[in-house]
């Protein structure tokens, strides 16, 4: 018996690692174990496992198979107070009964179901809480690379470990976004890629003040609390020396506010953007010169649209051209009143940080295309 509540948070914590199609029907179910004074549940899809345990009142211990999908929807749906859960061995199937309800669902072979996978070898670990896992997911997810096929290594987030600072990034070669996290207390050194889906899924499922342990050795990684303990593969490859891609010695640094630089980006977008089949151009001038910060775009379906907000500027006059939505995908992760963009020269790459947060920064190539009155970035 378990309170109705209860059991529907742990079938959505790990139905999130059962299968939405397979031809292995094991692999969309849920895995209940019942012991004394708790369930255990646990899905595997082959990408990722999820095991939860919870706690409940068991007269008899034993195991059961059944449709990740089908039970969520269920449990989901029941009246408020107690279910009680019965497996029929010989009917082969489960019995879910609540206030005023009775339902019995088909059941799976449990020794279809995979071995939950572990972590093996030599392990290392480090400690964090689940909220700053999400601030890294934020703050870096939206720069990973689609191309999954050349350049897979680019497709995860990239944690690094060193002198107790974790660095935090994810690149598509034409943009970087960094975050750092300092007085990490394990001395252990990491250098590991996770892949996206695996953090968003992990983000969801762990609470934000949850204190996570993160388990990794080769090809394996897991995020484990005392009631939770998901798995995934890691993305293989070594991460790149990111510390030589942060542009030095900026000729120009630009402070705006994030908002109003944000909605002239989405509104000259509209006129800027052309979308081909399979890309966008979204080029973009922008122009620092006199207090003033000038963007613009062409686009040869729609014309030609122009923006100008205030800004404090140091240094030089500049124009540099750079892919606006790059840009604004940024802007949109932020919170801070006010934005400061480094520029070294047309031809580099510029440098974004926040300006209530050192611990982020975001660099962002030039386009190598050109337009009149300008020499071509690369």
């Amino acid at each position: 018996m378990i309170n109705q509540r209860e059991l529907d948070k742990a079938i959505q914590i790990v139905n999130r690692a059962a299968a939405n199609k397979s031809m292995i029907a094991a692999l969309s179910g849920i895995l209940i174990n019942a012991e004394t004074d708790k369930l255990i549940l646990m899905a595997n899809n082959h990408e990722i496992a999820i095991k939860h345990t919870v706690d409940a009142d068991v007269d008899e211990p034993g195991k059961v198979l059944v449709s990740g999908r089908l039970l969520s929807d269920l449990v989901k749906r029941m009246p408020a107070g107690d279910v009680t859960l019965k497996h029929d061995a010989g009917g082969n199937s489960l019995n879910i009964k609540g206030t005023g309800t009775s339902y019995n669902i088909l059941s799976m072979r449990v020794y279809d179901f995979p071995d939950f996978p572990a972590i093996e070898g030599d392990a290392n670990y480090f400690s964090m809480l689940a909220a700053e896992l999400r601030e890294i997911y934020k703050h870096t997810a939206f720069a990973v690379s689609t191309d999954t096929v050349s350049r897979p290594m680019y497709t995860g987030i990239h944690l690094m470990l060193k002198n107790q600072q974790l660095s935090a990034f994810s690149t598509d070669t034409h943009r970087f976004a960094l975050k750092r996290f300092d007085g990490q207390l394990s001395e252990t050194e990491a250098n590991i890629i996770i892949p996206t889906k695996t953090l968003a899924e992990a983000t969801m499922v762990l609470g934000p003040d949850d204190p996570v342990d993160i388990i990794w050795s080769t090809n394996k990684i897991a995020f484990t609390t005392p009631n939770t303990y998901f798995v995934s593969r890691l993305i293989s490859g070594k991460s790149p020396d990111f510390e030589r891609i942060i542009p030095q010695d900026p000729g120009t640094v630009v402070t705006v506010s994030r908002e109003q630089f944000l909605t002239a980006l989405e509104r000259l977008s509209i006129v800027s953007m052309e979308r081909h089949k399979d890309f966008c151009l979204n080029d973009t001038v922008m122009t620092v010169k006199d207090g003033v910060l000038k963007i613009s775009g062409t686009s040869r379906e729609k014309g030609h649209a122009e923006e100008e907000m205030p800004a404090d500027i140091t240094g030089e006059s500049m124009e540099i051209i750079f892919n606006g939505t790059n840009v604004s995908e940024c802007l949109k992760v932020l919170s801070s009143d006010k934005v400061i963009i480094s520029l070294v020269s047309p031809k580099r790459p510029a440098m974004l940080v926040a300006d209530n947060d050192d611990k982020f920064l975001y660099v962002f190539s030039p386009v190598v295309r050109s337009v009149p009155g300008m020499e071509a970035a690369s």
